[in-house]
């Protein structure tokens, strides 16, 4: 006979599940440690176990009111924690709940089902891996899913992934030193070509002309080594798509079909997301290359070019492998599921609505609302609406999705159907169709049908891999029992919390089967399991399973939970475990002649001694609606000899006292207040003390200071350097030298694998002391460090010296704002951040206002869909009402008072907070201090980008709304236009404004003399676009220009247009810069003509998306002009720099200074004869 262990975790009644689980062993933690991540942080888990666990997250996950509810109580519990550890001064406890309370807010404010589900699936999850350490023997297809060949390949994909992705960016290096090698060959080769006739004959020149050929012999060898690099590197992407992705992503795809049967939860999607991301963004930078390449080509080409032998073969290559990715990439996340049964996907009914997600697993943001995905289903109509866009707005995690939540089978039948979904991704020249399906469904248009249908589900899954064998059921294999077993283990512990122990899945297979020596290897039949009836019976076994589960759901709940309840055993069986026991021992059984009932045995002893068996007659749903089961087991009385009535049921099997088993659950008493964690007092886990050496004196001291100081330390971290890891490794931190790190790479190489041997060594601390929180957190720190800095040590090197210096910063202004000496800089700070928080307040405003109409809007959808939904399943519009009309308007008033407030806002983020900046920036060229805050305006820009391209996206739903059903008068059709251009104007306004000069023109051989240029040497200068949004990397050419001409009625005497030497035109992009910004720095200008006039650089561009062009051009916006010289002395820039501190906004200085300077476009400030005096001694 086959055997199961028995239970071996004794859990206490008054435990919580979270509680329980810390107490699991290790193995046990590392699968919790995988499901909490910044979606659901563990310190919320942690913080608030008690209250989550008495929440009914699952009814919350299909209801919306109800989630934003709880929601909100959760917000309302972090600021409750949030009060109590601000008095207790845990700085980093303070931090993470802050920036916990942020993410709750920010991710789950317009979808709140989204927090319901995820927090269910993990109290689930949770549920499911205490039943699975109460047996350490898994089951057949649970160790299958998990075994260590599979963990293997998952972790050698997302290394092999990481290299891959290394080696791009490491030819992304090679493809920039060959540009540099060539513009410095092109630099040299225009400059001898400059020369008058007789210079070139010079031996200095001929010395030249040789030194050039030895540089085009080195631009032969390394466009070669290039092309080879690239080779290599497509070889390996079509290896691993080849292999092991394949492979991967079938696992998750047969992980999904057993999570949909109850299994596991099926992670691993967003792993597989990252891996597909990465490398089509390695391919889509390869073809960058190959057109870089492309782009030198046409500069420049000999006889025995590489370039346009090799490169149309690679390119050809790459987008074949593209076009594999993406198809493979466009999954079914959430197979298709009524609402009203969660628990029973793929079982629809006529007339009733399902849901059903799609996910790209290629998150690329310029493919947002881009991708629209029709959906259809066998030969059938679907009702409701069937084509929708796929967005990043829709998911908690912000992958590239799309949830059609009304749509409804038309047609009744019980063969296997699938659900098929089409697409076309349109992307840098590229057209690729797209096409996939659900797992096979099963039509019903009655719920009776539920629960046969439901079986077909489970046998299918368990049966077979294939997706699409519509034809199964013409001939169902048999099932492995054990197989069968393990699956019906997990209908009772997805369904009511609790699965089965070995003693039960025996009854089970002894009822399917009979008496066996042994069940293993056994083969059951489809029919045997679904069709035939249980011998004598008038019911099959599934059916009587299924009205065992419905019971257990419906009635004894909470019983069933706490283990209470033996359920599965035999008469027989029964009375071999009663007839030793204590008069009055019972158990608790399930009927096999009644469906969905339950009894209960107890022993009695009669004079003579003999031992007696008693049983009741089965309660059923009926009975048990009227009365709860637990108050039946405290009064049920029987009439003993002396007509006495008496309870008989004293101990719960084996000798648990009845009322110490049942009590919480009597109707009729008050409930227990709950008892406070283990440890902790007010309900509160304890807090945990992590000791600080009166060593650590930056960190120490920052933690004294006042909560104005600290809010700017909360600022300074992050996820790219977290808190935790400041605060447990503060001592070490404070004893490197972060500052030579950060400008050598073999330096910050030794460091960061330090830094990562401290995090080994405090994870060994926190292993020994049972903190499985603090477990958590350094595992996802070092996580943390090894994807953003493995390849890039420096940066994190810059980071951390950046942070300590700023702390440093804080305690000396903490130290004079003490000592009361509030100078006019102090003042002029202090006010500065009151009004940098204002402005921050102001866009937080947006952005929240922008959600508020999104949320507004997905209500308007489902209203309308549902309006659609119903009109075509009656055929008749005259049946129903639409009753979207009020919201509509209301929806409009809401978008305009939203531009109103953006308008506002962005007025004051161009014309005070950027017109500061360059006045900082002006200031720092001559010395001052350095210009801080472009990071912070680079937020503002983009977070009202973002609001503005959202609401672009809301106007065209609106518009899609308008177009299924309108009326008179329709509050979008009056109004649209006026938006859309309105919209329109405030982007390109802010678009125009954010593009700025980051780094003065500056020669390398003079750092402190930007501004100062000289002919003949290259100069640097770098451009930054303050939105930074990322479907515009690499998609906006810059192109310079030296005194470029402009219109007549702005032209100046003496303003001319001249050379530059080197490459003109750069594409912006986020990989030169450290900090991810939108960028372009060229590298090698040269100015050929001397003066000493003032002149200008210009930059020009053109942002191109769908439905937008944007000119960025000097000539209309002078703020992208810049004032230099052209002489050895750097005293006029300084001159210059004082008397007219805000030149870059109000006018462009020209002309010479031997006379009065002239003032163009709109300047109203011209020398005086003061001014002439003072130039003159200078």
């Amino acid at each position: 006979m086959m055997r199961w262990s028995n239970p071996r975790v004794e859990v206490s009644e008054s435990m919580s599940q979270w509680s329980q689980v810390q107490q699991l062993e290790i193995k046990f933690l590392e699968q919790v440690d995988q499901f909490y991540d910044d979606n659901f942080p563990m310190e919320i888990r942690h913080l608030l176990a008690q209250w989550i666990e008495s929440q009914d997250w699952e009814a919350a996950s299909n209801n919306e009111a109800m989630a934003t509810i709880l929601l909100q109580n959760l917000i309302i519990q972090v600021d409750e924690q949030l009060d109590r550890v601000s008095q207790e001064k845990n700085l980093l406890l303070i931090h993470n709940l802050k920036r916990i309370r942020k993410l709750l807010q920010g991710k789950y404010h317009g979808n709140p089902m989204h927090i319901a589900v995820i927090i269910s699936n993990c109290l689930r999850e949770e549920r499911r891996i205490l039943a699975a350490a109460s047996m350490p023997v898994q089951g057949p297809l649970e160790k299958s899913l998990q075994n260590s060949v599979v963990s293997e390949r998952q972790r050698n994909v997302e290394h092999k992934v990481s290299a891959i992705k290394n080696s791009a960016q490491m030819t992304d290096q090679d493809v920039k030193y060959l540009e540099d090698l060539q513009e410095e060959f092109d630099f040299r080769y225009k400059t001898i070509q400059s020369l008058e006739q007789s210079d070139k004959n010079s031996a200095l020149i001929k010395q030249e002309m040789l030194a050039l050929q030895a540089m085009l012999n080195t631009l032969d060898y390394k466009r070669k080594e290039v092309l080879s690099k690239i080779g290599r590197v497509i070889h390996e992407i079509d290896m691993l798509m080849s292999n092991m992705l394949t492979e991967e992503l079938l696992d998750w795809k047969r992980r999904q079909q057993i999570a949909c049967i109850g299994g596991p939860l099926h992670g691993g999607l967003d792993q597989l997301q990252n891996c597909f991301t990465l490398l089509a963004e390695s391919l889509f930078q390869v073809r960058r290359q190959l057109e870089k390449l492309d782009e030198l080509l046409t500069r420049l080409t000999y006889d025995g070019d590489p370039i346009p032998v090799q490169r149309p073969q690679l390119l050809e290559k790459v987008n074949f492998l593209l076009y594999n990715l993406f198809r493979n990439s466009f999954v079914v996340e959430r197979q298709p599921c009524m609402p009203t049964h969660p628990q029973r996907p793929m079982v629809l009914k006529t007339l009733i609505q399902f849901t059903v997600k799609l996910r790209l697993l290629i998150k690329l943001p310029e493919l947002n609302y881009q991708i629209r995905v029709k959906a259809t289903i066998d030969k059938f109509v679907l009702c409701g609406t069937h084509v929708k866009a796929m967005n990043m707005d829709e998911s908690a995690n912000g992958s590239l999705s799309v949830e059609f939540r009304h749509l409804g089978p038309h047609m009744v039948t019980e063969e296997l159907h699938s659900i098929s979904f089409e697409t076309q991704v349109c992307l840098y020249g590229l057209t690729i169709n797209l096409e996939t399906s659900s797992l096979p469904v099963v039509m019903i248009s009655n719920v009776s049908q539920l629960p046969n249908a439901w079986a077909s589900i489970i046998w299918y899954n368990l049966s077979t891999n294939d997706p699409q064998n519509l034809s199964f059921f013409n001939n169902p294999p048999a099932a492995t029992l054990s197989q069968l077993l393990e699956v019906l283990s997990w209908q009772f512990s997805s369904y009511v919390g609790r699965g089965l122990n070995s003693e039960q899945l025996n009854m089970l297979a002894e009822k399917l089967m009979g008496q066996q020596v042994s069940y293993s290897d056994y083969q059951l039949s489809w029919a045997k399991f679904c069709k035939e009836h249980l011998p004598g019976k008038s019911f099959t076994f599934w059916v009587w399973l299924e009205a065992i589960l419905d019971l257990i759901k419906k009635h004894i709940l909470p019983l069933w939970i706490d283990g209470y309840i033996m359920g599965f055993v035999s008469k027989e069986k029964e009375r071999i475990l009663l007839k030793d026991k204590t008069p009055g021992t019972f158990l608790l059984r399930f009927s096999e002649s009644n469906l969905g009932g339950i009894t209960f045995t107890w022993v009695d002893q009669l004079e003579n001694g003999d031992v007696t068996f008693h049983s009741v007659e089965p309660y059923n749903k009926g009975r048990l609606s009227a009365l709860p089961f637990a108050d039946i087991l405290r009064d049920y009385k029987v009439i003993m000899a002396d007509n006495v009535p008496e309870n008989p049921l004293k101990y719960l099997y084996p000798d648990i006292p009845k009322d110490k088993a049942f009590g919480k659950h009597y109707s009729c008493q008050p409930n227990e207040v709950s008892k406070p964690s283990d440890g902790g007092g007010k309900g509160y886990v304890p807090s945990v003390f992590i000791p600080v050496s009166k060593m650590m004196t930056q960190w120490y001291q920052l933690q004294q200071l006042d909560s104005k100081f600290l809010e700017q330390v909360h600022q300074l971290y992050d996820d790219s350097f977290p808190m935790e890891i400041r605060q447990y490794l503060a001592q070490w931190l404070e004893n490197q030298d972060w500052e030579h790190a950060a400008n050598n790479i073999s330096f910050a190489t030794v460091l960061f694998h330090d830094l990562l041997s401290q995090l080994d060594d405090q994870f060994s601390r926190f292993l020994i002391e049972n903190n499985f929180l603090l477990q958590h957190n350094i595992r996802k720190s070092k996580r943390n460090l090894q994807d953003n800095f493995q390849e890039d040590p420096i940066q994190m090197a810059m980071i951390i010296y950046s942070c300590l210096k700023e702390e440093r910063k804080i305690l000396n202004s903490a130290q004079l704002s003490s000592q009361m000496e509030v100078g006019s800089v102090q003042n002029t700070v202090i006010g500065m951040l009151d009004k940098q928080k204002e402005l921050d307040a102001k866009v937080k405003a947006v952005k929240n206002s922008v959600i508020d109409v999104e949320q507004d809007i997905k209500t308007l959808e489902d209203m309308q869909d549902e309006y659609d939904f119903k009109c075509k399943t009656l055929q008749s519009r005259g049946n129903e009402t639409n009753n979207t009309q009020p919201n509509l308007l209301e929806v409009v008033n809401k978008i305009v008072q939203l531009l109103n407030t953006t308008e506002h806002t962005q007025s004051a983020l161009i014309n005070e907070e950027l017109v500061e900046w360059k006045h900082r920036q002006q200031t720092a060229c001559i010395g001052g201090p350095p210009n801080a805050c472009l990071d912070q305006l680079q937020n503002w820009f983009t977070i009202v980008a973002e609001s503005l391209q959202q609401v672009r996206q809301q106007l065209k739903k609106l518009e899609e709304l308008e177009q299924k059903f309108t009326y008179d008068p329709d509050p979008i059709t009056k109004n649209k236009q006026v938006l859309q251009d309105r919209t329109y104007s405030l982007f390109k306004q802010l678009i125009q404004s954010s593009f700025v000069v980051e780094r003065q023109p500056c020669m390398p051989t003079h750092p402190q003399r930007p501004l100062v240029l000289k002919t003949g040497v290259q100069f640097t200068v770098k451009l930054r676009l303050l939105v930074k949004l990322q479907e515009l990397n690499y998609n906006l050419k810059v192109k310079v220009l030296f005194d470029k001409d402009v219109s007549e009625k702005n032209s100046v005497k003496g303003f001319r247009k001249f050379n530059i030497l080197g490459t003109s035109t750069k594409v912006m992009n986020m990989e030169e810069s450290t900090n991810g910004s939108l960028a372009a720095e060229f590298r090698h200008l040269g100015p050929l003509i001397v003066t000493e006039e003032l002149h200008s650089l210009s930059f020009e561009t053109q942002l191109c998306q769908p439905g937008l062009v944007i000119d960025l051009e000097g000539q209309q916006a002078e703020d992208f002009m810049m004032a230099l010289f052209l002489g050895q002395d750097s005293a006029r820039v300084l001159y210059f720099s004082v008397v007219y501190p805000n030149y870059s906004r109000a006018y462009m200085v020209v002309g010479d200074f031997g006379g009065e300077v002239k003032v163009a476009a709109g300047g109203k400030r011209a020398c005086n004869s003061k001014d002439k005096m003072i130039w003159g001694l200078l």
